[in-house]
C-alpha cells in the first residue's frame, strides 16, 4: 500500500483494499502449503518430492470404526502411545514378510531369463500360423470330380457351390462322398522321383489304413460313382472284368471293397501287387496306378499265396475246406501242367513247350517232315523235341494242332 502511495497510483481507500486482498492470498496459499506438508521450504527451490512420498507412505489411516470419542484426555494419550508402539511392532514383523514378498515378485527377473523369455516368445508362432503352416504339407482332393484343392477351406466353398450340388443330383448323391487327402512333397523331390522312376519302395501297413474313408460305391479303377455297392460289383465285372475269388466265403463285401479302394487311391498299389511285401512296389500318385492298371490291363487281385492280405475279410476255416475238395494243379520238370482231382485222376491240361512247338510249327510250314533230306540239324532236333512227349501227350498236342491248322499234324517217325 505504501508503494502504491508513493508511485502515486490509487487513493488510500484502494491501497488498503489491495493490501487486504494480498494478505487473504498469502494466508490462503500458506494454508495449502501447511495441508500438503511443505512448511519450511525455501521459495524458489524444488521440493524433495522423495521424502514427502515417504512421509505420505508412513502415516496410517485412522480407522472411524475403531476410533471412539473419550473425554478424558489423559485416557487419549495412552491410546495414543498403544497405537504407535503397536505400529512399530507391526512394522518390524511385516520386514520379513515383505521383504519375501519382493523376492518372490523379483523371481526369473534375472537378465539371462528374461532375454530367453522373450527369444522364446518371439520366436514361437501363433495359433493361426500354426494351422496355415501345417496345411502346407497336405492336399484335399474330392473323389467324384478328381479335383485337388491345397486347403480345407477352398474344397469346402468348392463342395457347397451350385455346380457341386447340381453335380450331387447327377449321381443320385445326398452329401459329398469323404475328401482323399495326402501328404505333399517338395516339388524338387517329386521332380528327383520321376526322373528316377515312377516306381518307388517303401514301409506300409496296409492294417493302419483307415477304410471308411473310402465309399464302397466308387469304383477303383476310375472313380466311378453307382447307385450301391452291388452295382459297384457288376460295373467292374463288366468293364474291368474283375472277379473277386470266392465270393461266398467274404464276411463283409462293403469293406472288401474299401480295402481295395484304399489299396488304389491311398496305398497306391496295384491289385496284382502285394501290400505285404516287405518292400513293396508303390506308384507316387493314383493316377500313375490307375494308368498302369489300364496300361497293362491287368485289374485282378493277387489272392492265391497271398491270403494273408485278406484273411480278415474272408472266412479262412471254410475257405480251406472249399480248397481240400478242389483238383489240384501241378507242373512236372518238363513244364506240362497237370490237374489231379480229389478221387486221384489226372490229366494234362496245359504244355509249357510253347517255344518248341511255335520252332516246329515254324518247321512245318517252310518244309514237310518226310523229305528232310539234306536238313539233319533240323530233323534231329525236332525229333528229339518230339521224343520228349508221351503218348498221351502226343495226342493231346495233335487234337489241339488239328483244332487250330486244320488238318495238318505232325508226321514224324520217331
Amino acid at each position: 500500500a505504501n508503494i502504491l502511495q508513493m508511485t502515486g497510483y490509487g487513493c488510500p481507500r484502494a491501497s488498503i483494499a489491495v493490501f487486504a486482498v494480498l494478505q487473504g492470498l498469502m494466508f490462503f496459499y500458506k494454508g495449502e502449503r501447511q495441508s500438503r506438508g511443505l512448511v519450511g521450504m525455501e521459495w524458489g527451490r524444488r521440493p524433495d518430492y522423495e521424502k514427502y512420498m515417504k512421509g505420505l507412505s508412513e502415516r496410517q489411516p485412522e480407522d472411524p470404526d475403531t476410533k471412539k470419542h473419550n473425554p478424558n484426555p489423559q485416557e487419549n494419550d495412552v491410546d495414543m502411545e498403544e497405537d504407535e508402539s503397536q505400529l512399530s511392532l507391526n512394522q518390524v514383523d511385516n520386514t520379513d514378510e515383505g521383504q519375501f514378498q519382493q523376492e518372490d515378485e523379483n523371481h526369473g527377473d534375472s537378465e539371462w531369463q528374461s532375454d530367453d523369455f522373450d527369444t522364446e516368445t518371439s520366436l514361437r508362432p501363433s495359433k493361426s500360423v500354426r494351422v496355415s503352416e501345417e496345411a502346407k504339407f497336405y492336399l484335399w482332393r474330392d473323389p467324384l470330380s478328381r479335383k485337388v484343392f491345397k486347403s480345407e477351406n477352398a474344397y469346402k466353398n468348392y463342395i457347397s457351390s451350385k455346380k457341386y450340388q447340381k453335380l450331387l443330383r447327377s449321381q443320385k448323391l445326398i452329401y459329398a462322398p469323404s475328401p482323399i487327402i495326402t501328404e505333399r512333397e517338395d516339388p524338387d523331390v517329386i521332380r528327383e522321383r520321376q526322373r528316377q522312376n515312377v516306381l518307388f519302395s517303401e514301409d506300409v501297413n496296409p492294417h493302419d489304413w483307415y477304410l471308411p474313408s473310402w465309399n464302397a460305391r466308387i469304383c477303383p479303377f476310375d472313380d466311378h460313382v453307382s447307385d450301391s455297392f452291388m452295382e459297384n460289383i457288376e460295373y467292374m465285372k463288366n468293364r474291368y472284368n474283375l472277379e473277386i475269388p470266392y465270393p461266398h466265403r467274404v464276411r463283409n463285401l462293403p469293406n472288401l471293397l474299401q480295402y481295395l479302394g484304399v489299396k488304389v487311391s491311398i496305398g497306391h498299389f496295384p491289385l496284382s501287387v502285394s501290400a505285404l511285401n516287405r518292400k513293396p512296389s508303390r506308384f507316387k500318385s493314383k493316377q500313375a496306378c490307375q494308368e498302369y492298371m489300364r496300361a497293362k490291363k491287368d485289374y485282378s487281385l493277387n489272392f492265391d499265396g497271398n491270403e494273408a492280405e485278406y484273411e480278415r475279410f474272408y472266412d479262412m476255416k471254410g475257405l480251406a475246406e472249399d480248397r481240400a475238395k478242389e483238383p489240384v494243379t501241378y507242373t512236372d520238370k518238363l513244364g506240362n501242367v497237370f490237374i489231379t482231382h480229389a478221387d486221384g485222376t489226372r490229366h494234362i491240361i496245359e504244355s509249357k513247350k510253347s517255344k518248341k512247338l511255335k520252332k516246329i510249327e515254324q518247321m512245318q510250314n517252310t518244309f514237310d517232315f518226310d523229305t528232310l533230306k539234306g536238313r539233319e540239324k533240323e530233323a534231329n532236333e525236332v525229333v528229339k523235341i518230339w521224343s520228349e512227349y508221351s503218348k498221351e501227350e502226343r495226342s493231346i498236342i495233335k487234337s489241339a494242332q488239328r483244332k487250330g491248322h486244320g488238318e495238318r499234324v505232325f508226321r514224324i517217325q520217331v
